[in-house]
């Protein structure tokens, strides 16, 4: 990081980085279910142009459409929650690691890295506006500085006040370090940098061994009122 660049604007740097990564899975969870309610619509309004079908099978095709119409809106709030995330929102420690998990799977697994997950199920309450960006650019930031094949794993161990972390490479190939001058990714690669500052941000603290990062997080305790969920 610069030395004269606030933490605060390294922080949204970083975050931003994190979420251009993720956007193609970001888009792709926005319109799925818009997409099935548009070829919804289009069968109906295919059935209604060659004469009005029995009450009772409309009823059904519109039943359908109405399911399809609320998943998208919870869907589009919960992805609208990556780009402006509530401040004291908060998740479970396992259900925001294996949604962070769920985006990037596909891609890591393309670039020849297996993606696994030991966590169990707990109660242990985390800020997934800390956690989400976090957890990510550790993760990228072990992926983009080594060649696959590998191993990344996730773990945790939990106390009565914080959680730890432990984010694991494992290579299980003839990987090589990748270089600075490396342009085989159309994308900017996740620096120690970028890590260090969100976890700044979410005062987290953060210790680096190459090839594992422990990321140590504070448990939280909501204080904003309940939100209504969409019907």
């Amino acid at each position: 990081m610069d030395a004269d660049e606030p933490p605060g604007q390294a922080a949204e740097a970083a975050r931003y980085a994190v979420l251009r990564r993720i956007g193609p899975a970001l888009r792709h969870d926005l319109i799925v279910n818009l997409q099935a309610v548009g070829m919804m619509t289009d069968v109906v309004a295919a059935r209604i142009d060659r004469g009005l079908p029995p009450l009772a099978e409309l009823q059904q095709h519109l039943a359908r459409i109405q399911r399809g119409t609320r998943e998208a809106i919870a869907n589009s709030l919960r992805v609208a929650t990556w780009l402006v995330p509530p401040e004291d929102d908060s998740i479970s420690l396992r259900d925001g690691v294996l949604e962070c998990l769920a985006l990037v799977r596909s891609g890591l697994e393309f670039r020849g890295y297996a993606v696994r997950a030991e966590l169990e199920e707990t109660d242990f309450q985390v800020s997934s506006a800390s956690l989400r960006p976090l957890v990510l650019a550790a993760l990228l930031h072990l992926a983009d500085h080594e060649r696959a094949p590998g191993e990344l794993a996730v773990s945790a161990r939990l106390d009565p006040g914080h959680a730890t972390l432990t984010l694991a490479r494992t290579q299980t190939g003839p990987g090589a370090v990748r270089e600075a001058a490396d342009t085989e990714a159309p994308y900017r690669r996740m620096q120690t940098q970028d890590v260090l500052a969100l976890a700044r941000g979410a005062h987290a603290d953060l210790r680096l061994e190459d090839p594992c990062i422990f990321i140590r997080l504070q448990r939280l305790v909501p204080t904003s009122p309940l939100q209504i969920a969409p019907v």
